[in-house]
């Protein structure tokens, strides 16, 4: 929202976009339930069409292919690791964060 409204610009940028920025967002919710499935309480992809009785029917493959979320190495590693990578890729940030990190380096080497 703060990138709409920085400059009278965005607006027709963002307008330009708006067809790519759907196909990106379809293409992101798909995924994410494809991602969804391969875990053990699976996705329910037709979830209004009843499938043998029951309008939330997960569509999962095999129990070979499926595997558990939530455990310790997602909470403690994946988890913060792509919260600050998802900060990183907000608009000016990794250049702000390269400028500061940059100064720092400069700073300790000249000591």
């Amino acid at each position: 929202m703060l990138w709409a409204v920085s400059s009278p610009a965005a607006f027709y940028d963002l307008a330009q976009l708006s067809g790519w920025l759907g196909i990106a967002v379809a293409t992101g919710c798909v995924v994410h339930c494809l991602g969804d499935a391969l875990t053990e309480s699976g996705c329910p992809f037709l979830w209004p069409l009843p499938i043998a009785g029951e309008t939330w029917y997960e569509i999962r493959p095999p129990a070979v292919l499926r595997f558990r979320t939530g455990k310790r190495a997602e909470n403690v590693l994946l988890f913060p690791a792509f919260s600050m990578l998802a900060v990183l890729l907000l608009p000016g940030v990794f250049d702000l964060v390269a400028e500061h990190v940059g100064g720092v380096v400069a700073t300790a080497v000249r000591d």
